[in-house]
C-alpha cells in the first residue's frame, strides 16, 4: 500500500506541472521588451507525458494486486462447517442451524448470513455446485478490475496504513511548497541573470554619463567603456582565478577549467546560495553565447594551455608584446593628457607622490589590452607566431574565451553611451560613438583613418568584384511632415519619411551566394544570418544661432586642422541638438529599397528650422550620408481660425469677415495650391516650406464653428 500511495502522489504532481506545462506552451507568446521564461520543447513534454503514462500504469497495477489480494477464497464447506463427503441431508441441516442463528430477523449478521445462503446454494443447486467446481464460486467466474479510482483503503485508512499515508500526505505538502517555491525562484533568477546579461548596470551608466562628452574622441569613449566598474570587477576576479589555476597547476600538473572556471560548485567565500546559483546561471549562459559566436565549442578548456604555466604557450602578454612593437602600446588617451579637449584633469598622486598610472593597475590595463588588440586585429591574426602556435595547439584557451566575453560587454556599452549623447542631446558625440562601434567592429585603427578607408575598399572590391561593391546609400527623399495637415506646427507629432535604397544589395546577395556554393553551404541557411545595421541620427539647428561662422571656417593662423576641427564641432554643438537615434537593421540581404517613417515632436518654438539627418553605417567605413532638411514650423494658434455662420442678420458682418476654405474641399482655388505646402529638393537640403501666415488654411479637425 505505501508503494501505491506514493504512485498516486508522484502521478498527481506530475499530471498537474505536465498540464501547466502543455497550457503555458500553448499560450505562450513573445512580448517585446519584457523578460520572459521559454516554454518547454515539445520533445521535452512529450517524454514528460511518457513518464506520467508510466507511472500511472504502475500505479494501476499495483492497486489492481493490492484489490486481488483483499479478495478473499469462497470455501462453503468451511462456511457450513461440514465434511468435503457430506450429503444434501447434512447441508441442508447445517444450513438451517446457522441460518436460525445467523438470520437478520434473529438479530444475525447480514453479510454473514448471505455467506452462508452462498454456500447452501453452492451445495444443493445443480447448476451452482457446477459453478462451484469449474470456477470456485456458485455465481460463475469472479474478475479483478482495475480501478483508477482511488481505493477505499485510500481513503479511510485504518491502522499502521493510517499512520504511513498521514505521514506522505504531510511530506507530500511539504514538497510540493518547496518544489513550487524552487521552480519560481530559479525562474526569476534566470530571469533576472538573462536581464542583467543584456543591459548595463546603473553604476556603469553613471561612469559613462560623467566620463564622455561632446569632445570625447574614439580612444577616450574606448577607455571610459573599458574602465566601467562592472568590466574592472570581471577583470580583477579573472586575474585572480588565472594566478589560482597557475599555482593549482604547478602544485598537482591538472586543472579542469570547464564551463568557465575552477570554483567549487557550491557558494564561495562569502558568497550566498542565491548569487551561488546565479553565477551558475551566468557562466553558463555566457558560455553558450562564447560557443556560438567562437562557432566552436570552447565550453571545456580542462586541455587548454596557460600562458605562463605552459612552455610556449601565448595569450595577453603576448598581445602586448606585438602591440609594443606595432606602437599601439601604451595608447595615447586624449582624456588622460593634459592639453587635449577631453581631458579630465590631473590625477591625484599616489602613495609615492607621483600621480597615479591608471594603465598599471593590473585589471584596467587587462581590459585596454583587449581594446587595443581589436584594433589592431588585422595585424594580430596573420601575426606568424601565433598561426604557428595555433597548428601546435598552444593557445591560451582562456585568453580567448575571456577575449569573446569582453567583446559582447562592449556591445552593450556602446548602446549605452548612445543612450548619454540621445539624453544629452549632442549630435557631435552620437556620431562619434557610431563611428567608434565601426571602427571596433571593423578591427581598425580609426573610422575616418585614411589608411582603414584604404584598406577596407581594398577588402570590399577583392570580395565584391570592384567598385560596385562598395556599400553604400542612396536617399531617393526625405520629407519631414505632420500627418493628415498642411503644415507642421509647434509641438505637433511629426514624422520624418525616408526613402534609401541600398545600392550593394544585389552584387552581395549575388557574391554571397556564389561563395556558399563554392563551399558547400546552404546558401539559404548562411543569407538568413545576414545582419547589417544603420544608424538615423536627426539633429536640428536653432534657429536662434547662426551656423558655424566663416571665421570658424577658415584655418586660424597657426593652428592644425585637428584644432580646426574641434572648434568646428564645438559650435555645431553648441547651435545644433540631438533629436532622435534611430537604428535601422537590415536582415535580407538582397532588400534594396527601405521605408522609413520615424515619429518625434516638432519644436515648441515657431520658425524655420534645419534639421540634419545622418544616416551613418556600424558595419562599413566611409559610407555615412548627411542631408539638411528645412522645415517651418508654425505657430498652431495662428492657424486655428474661426469660421463664421452667416446668417440672414449678419449681412454686413459677411462684408467685413474672411472666409476660410476646408483643406477637404474640392473647390479650392488655384491661389489655394500655390499656397499649399510645398516640398522641394535642392542638392543636399530638402525645404519643406509652408504657406504663408497670412494665408494659412486651416488644419483638419482644428475648426471652430461660432
Amino acid at each position: 500500500m505505501p508503494i501505491a500511495a506514493i504512485l498516486a502522489m508522484i502521478t498527481i504532481i506530475s499530471s498537474i506541472h505536465l498540464l501547466y506545462a502543455l497550457y503555458y506552451k500553448i499560450t505562450f507568446k513573445t512580448e517585446k521588451g519584457r523578460i520572459q521564461q521559454e516554454p518547454r520543447s515539445w520533445s521535452s513534454l512529450t517524454k514528460k507525458a511518457l513518464v506520467v503514462a508510466a507511472v500511472v500504469l504502475m500505479y494501476a497495477y499495483c492497486v489492481g494486486q493490492i484489490e486481488q489480494g483483499n479478495l478473499e477464497v469462497f470455501n462453503p464447506h468451511e462456511i457450513l462447517n461440514v465434511g468435503m463427503s457430506a450429503n444434501v441431508t447434512v447441508v441442508k441441516r447445517a444450513y438451517k442451524k446457522l441460518s436460525l442463528k445467523h438470520h437478520p430477523d434473529k438479530g444475525g449478521d447480514a453479510a454473514t448470513f448471505q455467506q452462508i445462503a452462498k454456500a447452501y446454494k453452492a451445495l444443493s443447486d445443480p447448476e451452482s455446485i457446477r459453478n462451484y467446481e469449474k470456477y470456485g464460486h456458485p455465481d460463475g467466474p469472479q474478475t479483478a478490475t482495475l480501478s483508477f479510482a482511488a481505493p477505499d483503503w485510500l481513503l479511510n485508512p485504518t491502522g499502521a496504513t493510517a499512520g504511513i499515508l498521514i505521514l506522505m500526505y504531510i511530506g507530500m505538502f511539504v514538497g510540493i511548497i518547496a518544489y513550487a517555491w524552487r521552480y519560481f525562484n530559479s525562474a526569476d533568477v534566470e530571469a533576472k541573470v538573462k536581464a542583467d546579461s543584456q543591459s548595463v548596470a546603473q553604476m556603469d551608466m553613471q561612469h559613462l554619463a560623467m566620463g564622455i562628452n561632446q569632445n570625447s574622441t574614439s580612444m577616450d569613449i574606448l577607455w571610459w567603456v573599458a574602465t566601467t566598474p562592472e568590466n574592472v570587477m570581471i577583470a580583477k576576479n579573472r586575474i585572480e582565478d588565472i594566478e589560482k589555476a597557475k599555482k593549482q597547476r604547478k602544485e598537482d600538473g591538472g586543472l579542469d577549467m570547464s564551463a568557465g572556471g575552477w570554483a567549487d560548485e557550491g557558494p564561495g567565500d562569502g558568497e550566498t546560495r542565491e548569487a551561488a546559483q546565479q553565477r551558475k546561471i551566468k557562466e553558463e549562459r555566457e558560455r553558450k553565447m562564447v560557443q556560438a559566436m567562437a562557432g566552436k565549442n570552447v565550453g571545456s578548456l580542462s586541455t587548454e594551455k596557460i600562458e605562463g604555466v605552459d612552455e610556449g604557450v601565448i595569450g595577453i602578454e603576448w598581445v602586448r608584446t606585438v602591440l609594443e612593437e606595432l606602437g599601439a602600446w601604451p595608447p595615447k588617451i586624449p582624456c588622460l593628457t593634459k592639453g587635449s579637449a577631453s581631458y579630465v584633469g590631473a590625477l591625484p598622486n599616489g602613495p609615492d607622490g607621483k600621480p597615479i598610472d591608471l594603465l598599471a593597475s593590473p585589471p584596467i590595463r587587462r581590459n585596454m589590452i583587449m581594446m587595443i588588440a581589436r584594433l589592431n586585429s588585422m595585424r594580430l591574426n596573420t601575426h606568424p607566431v601565433l598561426q604557428q602556435a595555433a597548428q601546435k595547439g598552444l593557445i591560451d584557451g582562456a585568453y580567448f574565451q575571456e577575449s569573446l566575453k569582453f567583446r559582447m560587454k562592449v556591445s552593450l556599452l556602446f548602446e549605452a553611451c548612445l543612450r548619454v549623447a540621445t539624453a544629452s542631446k549632442n549630435i557631435v558625440l552620437a556620431r562619434t560613438i557610431v563611428e567608434t562601434v565601426a571602427m571596433y567592429k571593423m578591427g581598425v585603427k580609426g573610422a575616418k583613418d585614411p589608411a582603414s578607408i584604404a584598406w577596407f575598399k581594398k577588402s570590399i572590391m577583392a570580395q565584391y568584384g570592384g567598385p560596385s561593391g562598395l556599400p553604400s546609400i542612396k536617399l531617393h527623399t526625405a520629407t519631414i511632415e505632420t500627418e493628415d495637415e498642411d503644415e507642421v506646427a509647434c509641438n505637433d507629432v511629426c514624422t520624418l519619411k525616408i526613402d534609401m535604397e541600398r545600392t550593394h544589395a544585389k552584387i552581395f546577395t549575388e557574391k554571397k551566394i556564389e561563395l556558399c556554393q563554392k563551399q558547400g553551404l546552404n546558401a539559404q541557411e548562411q543569407l538568413s544570418k545576414y545582419r547589417e545595421m544603420w544608424w538615423v541620427l536627426v539633429s536640428v539647428k536653432d534657429k536662434k544661432l547662426k551656423k558655424v561662422s566663416q571665421q570658424s571656417k577658415q584655418s586660424p593662423g597657426g593652428k592644425s586642422a585637428a584644432v580646426k576641427k574641434l572648434l568646428e564641432d564645438h559650435e555645431e554643438s553648441k547651435s545644433k541638438s540631438l533629436v532622435l537615434a534611430w537604428p535601422v537593421v537590415v536582415q535580407q540581404i538582397d532588400k534594396e529599397r527601405m521605408t522609413v517613417n520615424i515619429k518625434f515632436r516638432a519644436p515648441a518654438a515657431a520658425g524655420e528650422y534645419t534639421f540634419t539627418l545622418d544616416i551613418k553605417s556600424q558595419e562599413f567605413l566611409d559610407c555615412d550620408l548627411v542631408k539638411d532638411i528645412v522645415v517651418n514650423v508654425v505657430d498652431e494658434s495662428t492657424i486655428e481660425k474661426t469660421e463664421v455662420n452667416y446668417g440672414l442678420e449678419d449681412e454686413e458682418n459677411k462684408s467685413k469677415s474672411v472666409v476660410v476654405d476646408d483643406v477637404d474641399s474640392d473647390s479650392d482655388s488655384d491661389d489655394d495650391d500655390n499656397n499649399a505646402a510645398k516640398t522641394k529638393d535642392d542638392g543636399d537640403v530638402v525645404v519643406v516650406s509652408s504657406p504663408k501666415s497670412a494665408d494659412l488654411r486651416q488644419r483638419k479637425g482644428k475648426g471652430k464653428a461660432s
